[in-house]
């Protein structure tokens, strides 16, 4: 699924997590927002991601089509991955941690109810705390960024000429 540059990073992120869930007494972290799911799995898609304290995490997807792995799970609705769980011999989580601060009420009572923990605690912080602290890899992806973005502003003043309308 994965370049071994990004499986590397991704495994120190993963386990910069799980170091966090450790702290934090928490069972697992669900991450359902688009910007924390492209921090945990290095994409974007419609779907949701389950780090446990312990193990690999599970990535459950809904959309697009064609993401494989055998952590990659495919899903028509949430309600499913309790299921997925049990099948694979990993328990429901006592703590969960979600991303409060980021998904609407509706969402978060959903998960409790599919999840049914003893207690529920905030993951937003959690991913903001491990996103701060960048590694060679991200430093060198936002290097890379602002070369390309420096470029493109070198470009702009010979795409405009005297006299040119708003349109052109």
């Amino acid at each position: 699924m994965y370049d071994i540059e990004l499986k590397n990073e991704l495994e120190r992120r993963w386990s910069s997590v799980r170091e966090e869930l450790a702290r934090q007494q928490a069972d697992a972290l669900l991450v359902t927002t688009n910007v924390n799911l492209y921090y945990v799995s290095g994409r974007v898609f419609a779907g949701m991601a389950y780090i446990p304290s312990e193990g690999e995490p599970l990535f459950f997807v809904r959309r697009p089509v064609g993401l494989k792995g055998e952590n990659v799970l495919y899903i028509r609705k949430p309600e499913e991955i309790g299921d997925c769980l049990r099948e694979r011999g990993i328990s429901l989580p006592r703590k969960l941690l979600l991303e409060t601060d980021s998904i609407p009420m509706s969402e978060y009572l959903r998960y409790e109810k599919i999840f049914s923990p003893e207690q529920t605690g905030n993951g937003t912080r959690l991913l903001r705390t491990v996103r701060s602290v960048k590694t060679p890899f991200e430093l060198g992806r936002l290097r890379l960024s602002g070369r390309l973005h420096a470029e493109v502003y070198r470009r702009i003043p010979e795409l405009f000429r005297p006299g040119m309308t708003d349109l052109e």
